[in-house]
């Protein structure tokens, strides 16, 4: 805050201190204070505090952006502590205070979302209730077990930024610079492999099936694997459903060029899942599209096809071979083991749920010997039931419902477009998730809270996206306005 001094010529704004800078004065003196008295960790800590206070409310988007890449990069920040606490969770943590201590400092005690935040609601309120009901049973793994749902409280400040001016622009731009990131990373290893520049089973190492995998395919060729690459098809459909609307993120240019770094990522995933999810969400969005996006979308696809049919059988290029083999690969279970253990697993899971169909057996039991496993429909049938499945899609069948509504009434064609491709990512990610263990992880459950604010911030008007604020927009951003 500040006092205006006015003269004849000139205005004249003399800045006073707000509160919290005064908080922060009283930190730091008593920081001073610990240190005189030899208290360093207490010192430590109070001359810490305010710094971090002073670094959230000057750069309120810092913890989101560093977030969203690790939440690409997928994996790393679960094995890294700091005394005993993740760096995913701390990250969790640092945006979950920023939001609060940035809404109470603009006395904004509005929780925004509407139906969006119902849904949420009931589905976080069912889990503690799960959770709390698993201990008490005594259940050995019930809170490790039962602590990711809670990840999906980053909706409380993706909502909150999507109903600001450009708030949608902020978060899908954070999310596809950082795939983009892991675009790359992904790229430079592949290439480094096949050039003999890296060893692949020092990766192997490095990897240890945390972060992901590194498996020899062909020859030169190697799967390198990383568990934020499942975010490529979501950001292939929101690139795409830009340039069809004639409403690129970035700029055409550019949008072109992340579109194919992306996808050739994607096809150097060798990860078949992902591929067929990635057709369905491409299918989806060539029915969402305006007849001009279709009309885009039919000749993209007969270009490529002409290239291909005029280029393949001119080069011997060994890398097709292996994708075409990796394709045929999943109707012969005796030479693939990944296909193999589900076929084995899925018939043996429904066994057991059909035993506890109501509300399965809890978190933290061991069911077929196995904590976690590669198909979240099924994993959350086993904790929690039917029911509890039940309760689990109601808030993604909101969102799916406002993002078609959005896709097909919205006036403005950037935001119907974001609501095109971000609709045809949530049926991607939800077909791909019958295969992989995608909505019940952190990294699946940032994905529900994007994508949750991201239709809700454009069904609010233009304003979120292009920074014009609309009627809506601008109410909801009036309590958060800084003085």
């Amino acid at each position: 805050m500040g006092s205006v001094v006015t003269s004849a010529n000139h205005v004249t704004l003399v800045a006073t201190p707000r509160k919290w800078e005064w908080l922060a004065a009283c930190l730091g003196g008593a920081a001073v204070a610990m240190l005189a008295m030899r208290a360093y960790d207490v010192a430590l800590v109070a001359a810490a505090v305010p710094i971090a206070l002073w670094t959230l409310r000057r750069y309120p988007f810092l913890p989101l952006w560093c977030l969203s890449l690790e939440m690409a990069l997928g994996g790393w920040g679960h094995l890294i502590e700091l005394r005993g606490l993740p760096i995913r969770h701390a990250l969790l943590a640092t945006v979950v205070v920023s939001w609060a201590f940035n809404k109470t400092m603009d006395r904004d005690w509005q929780l925004r979302g509407g139906r969006h935040l119902i849904g949420v609601g009931l589905f976080l309120s069912f889990v503690v209730v799960a959770v709390l009901a698993s201990v008490a049973l005594g259940n050995p793994f019930a809170l490790e077990d039962g602590s990711t749902p809670f990840f999906l409280l980053l909706v409380l400040p993706f909502l909150d930024i999507a109903s600001r001016p450009r708030g949608v622009n902020v978060l899908v731009g954070s999310f596809l610079v950082s795939v983009l990131v892991l675009s790359l990373v992904q790229i430079v290893l592949t290439a480094g492999i096949f050039a003999g520049r890296i060893d692949p089973n020092w990766l192997a190492i490095v990897f240890d099936q945390q972060i992901g995998g590194v498996v020899q395919l062909a020859g030169p060729f190697w799967r390198v694997f990383i568990v934020g690459s499942i975010f490529y098809q979501v950001a292939i459909l929101l690139l795409t459903a830009g340039l069809l609307a004639g409403r690129p993120f970035f700029g055409t240019i550019q949008d072109l060029i992340a579109l194919a770094a992306v996808t050739l990522s994607l096809l150097l995933t060798f990860t078949r899942g992902y591929w067929a999810s990635a057709l369905i969400g491409l299918a989806v969005l060539f029915v969402l599209a305006t007849p001009r996006g279709r009309v885009r979308m039919t000749l993209a696809a007969l270009g490529g096809l002409a290239v291909m049919v005029v280029v393949v059988p001119l080069t011997n290029i060994a890398l097709l071979e292996v994708l075409w083999q990796r394709v045929l690969q999943t109707f012969r279970p005796d030479q693939d083991i990944s296909v193999a253990l589900r076929l084995d697993l899925y018939p043996r899971l429904m066994a057991r749920i059909a035993e506890r169909p109501l509300f399965g057996y809890g978190f933290g039991v061991l069911v077929e010997n196995q904590l976690y496993y590669e198909n979240s429909y099924l994993y959350y049938a086993i904790k929690v039931g039917l029911i509890g499945v039940a309760v689990i899609l109601v808030a993604w069948v909101v969102v799916l419902v406002s993002g078609l509504q959005v896709a097909l009434r919205q006036p403005d064609q950037r935001g119907r477009a974001l609501g095109a491709g971000m609709t045809a990512a949530i049926v991607s990610m939800l077909a791909v998730t019958a295969i992989n263990p995608f909505i019940n992880s952190a990294v699946g459950l940032y994905f529900q809270a994007l994508a949750t604010a991201v239709v809700f911030g454009v069904s609010l008007g233009p304003g979120t996206v292009a920074g014009e604020p609309s009627v809506t927009a601008s109410a909801a951003d009036s309590a958060t306005r800084r003085p």
